[in-house]
């Protein structure tokens, strides 16, 4: 599925659970200092499409889907899948979870009412150096629920980062397949972190029956 347009406006301002905000609710340079190896953070944000109601015509409501996107055939790693995200700037002010939200916005147009949980977090060494670590950091939010008629959350993407996006099930996600898109995965852990935010999904879901 192919959407690109003009940058939207600035995202809105959002929520972030207690328990998100405890640990990464802080300032990029406040993590950095507070982990002395790390040269380097990077953030995620995680987006599943709500899953559209039942009706006369499927009685069964559609699976979870969620967003990947991907990347330009000019970019540095071409044509490759993976969620949005990017380098957190370590700049006074600037905070974690933050800066996820605003990766999600340059990149998608989707704009954060709220930052849920925590997906996946991991480590690894910058050129193999051990005293260069990058750490990144994906996080499950929710969006301005903005979509068209049939319920599509409205993606607009930038041309000059990204080409195409799909909205994936659990299983094509594990099959690397959508529809006729072959998923190729970005670097560093993209499928297992895809797989994680569906069960960080069920886990809320679970909790939220009681």
């Amino acid at each position: 599925m192919d959407a690109t347009q003009p940058t939207p406006s600035p995202p809105l301002s959002f929520t972030i659970a207690p328990a998100l905000a405890a640990t990464y609710d802080v300032t990029v340079i406040d993590l950095l200092r507070a982990h002395g190896c790390i040269e380097l953070v990077v953030t995620s944000a995680v987006i599943h499409q709500p899953s559209l109601s039942s009706s006369s015509s499927s009685p069964s409501p559609s699976p979870p889907r969620l967003l990947l996107i991907q990347r330009a055939a000019h970019d540095a790693y071409p044509n490759v899948w993976e969620t949005p995200g990017g380098s957190a700037d370590p700049l006074p002010g600037v905070r974690v979870v933050a800066e996820a939200a605003r990766e999600l916005w340059e990149e998608t147009g989707l704009r954060a009412t709220a930052a849920t949980a925590l997906v996946d977090s991991h480590t690894w060494m910058i050129d193999g150096d051990a005293a260069r670590v990058c750490l990144k950091l994906a996080f499950l939010f929710e969006v301005e629920q903005g979509g068209d008629a049939d319920g599509e959350l409205g993606v607009v993407l930038n041309p000059d980062e990204h080409q195409s996006f799909v909205w994936v099930t659990e299983e094509e996600a594990r099959m690397n397949r959508c529809g006729n898109v072959d998923i190729i995965w970005s670097f560093h852990n993209q499928k297992d972190l895809a797989l994680a935010a569906f069960d960080v999904q069920r886990q809320q879901q679970q909790q939220n029956k009681y």
